[in-house]
């Protein structure tokens, strides 16, 4: 007899079980030695629609913010334990950008064991989406960083590194996903 759920349900379904036996793994294999997680450098995560670049506060709003300067500068870390995420941490709270329900996103302590936290990145057009629903992560000319959750993604919300102030340049800017370790 087969088992009729929502597409939504089995997503969270498949994350549970995925996390039960990635849990039970740790316990079965805790003789063998820990991998650490990696991290990228600082950089400013630019936005090729709005040319803005991501920002949060403790407030834990996220948003976008046309300078790209200061303490705004995000880092990747590679989860090993969830391969192909990584949580996004940014410099200036040392929060990481989470997930919130199914269109926000905030920032909050971070903690890669919860899905809300894990992020994943295209290798062909720099798009950056939860790991949770899918959900793409876009913004606006207000500012407004959300997800996009349809079947149809938008062309122009590439997420791009910028490893310096100002404009990009083809130097400085290159597509997230290349720095996705």
């Amino acid at each position: 007899m087969r088992f009729a759920m929502k597409p939504r349900l089995r997503r969270i379904a498949a994350g549970l079980l995925a996390t039960i036996a990635a849990a039970g793994s740790l316990v079965v294999s805790s003789a063998a030695p820990a991998s650490a997680d990696t991290y990228t450098s600082w950089r400013y995560l630019f936005n090729y629609a709005t040319k803005h670049c991501l920002a949060t506060d403790f407030s834990t709003s996220v948003y976008t913010f046309t300078g790209c300067d200061g303490p705004q500068r995000w880092r990747q870390q590679k989860l090993d334990a969830y391969p192909g995420t990584f949580m996004l941490q940014n410099e200036a709270t040392g929060r990481c950008l989470k997930q919130q329900d199914f269109y926000r996103v905030i920032s909050g302590s971070c903690d890669g064991s919860k899905v809300e936290f894990r992020w994943e990145a295209s290798s062909e057009y720099s798009w950056v989406w939860s790991a949770n629903t899918y959900g793409l992560l876009v913004t606006d000319f207000t500012h407004k960083v959300s997800l996009y959750n349809s079947a149809t993604a938008p062309t122009n919300q590439g997420w791009f590194w910028k490893g310096t102030a100002g404009p990009p340049t083809s130097a400085s800017a290159s597509p997230a996903m290349r720095l996705v370790l």
